[in-house]
């Protein structure tokens, strides 16, 4: 049975909303369950994640994706509401 694991979201929480979907994910009996990890950005989108995803350190580590970020002399990944 597929079971979807929400988390991130527009709050300012979100990144401890992201560490409890991965405790969830480590935790859920994966021989009765297939965990579908489902991520909110700060936008309230609903993005499909691949798993190997929710052990980044962080959310900046793959959201926004780098090809969709603004060329920059920076190297590191942004909010995506920090944009503008």
């Amino acid at each position: 049975m597929k079971i979807g694991i929400i988390f991130g979201g527009r709050s300012k929480e979100r990144e401890i909303s992201f560490a409890g979907g991965r405790t969830v994910y480590d935790n859920l009996n994966k021989s009765f369950f297939e965990p579908v990890p489902l991520f909110v950005d700060s936008f309230g989108n609903l993005v499909l994640l691949n798993w190997e995803f929710i052990y980044k350190g962080s959310i900046r580590d793959f959201y926004p994706p780098v090809d969709y970020l603004p060329t920059s002399q920076h190297e590191f990944q942004i909010y995506l509401e920090s944009m503008g």
